[in-house]
């Protein structure tokens, strides 16, 4: 399985040195294409867990 982000999307949510952000990903896999969206106060961990998301929806 090797789908292809189409689109990351990265927003703070809260302000400060806590702040959270949420991410938005899109894949495209075999012509579906499908969002998944995560949120902390790690960008990257916001990230990985929208990535994911939106494999588990694969």
């Amino acid at each position: 399985m090797d789908p292809e982000v189409s689109r990351l999307v990265i927003s703070p949510v809260t302000e400060g040195q806590d702040a959270m952000a949420e991410a938005s990903v899109t894949l495209e896999y075999k012509g579906d294409r499908v969002v998944g969206k995560g949120s902390s106060t790690d960008i990257i961990e916001a990230c990985s867990r929208a990535y994911i998301s939106a494999l588990n929806r694969l």
